[in-house]
């Protein structure tokens, strides 16, 4: 195997792996137990409350 010469499809495969291996990682811990929500969820949740709060003050 050679070396990718392309600077962006190496960062696109770069990208495309690290996603994997995160939403990986994320569903083994979930499906183990160790978490309620995976991170994707637990991320998204703080931004829609954060949100909420800063519109209801208004």
């Amino acid at each position: 195997m050679g070396k990718i010469q392309d600077k962006v499809l190496l960062g696109v495969l770069c990208g495309l792996g690290g996603g994997l291996v995160k939403n990986a990682l994320s569903e083994l811990i979930t499906r183990s137990g160790f978490s309620e929500y995976g991170g994707p969820s637990r991320a998204a949740g703080m931004w829609v409350s954060a949100l909420q709060n800063h519109y209801s003050k208004r």
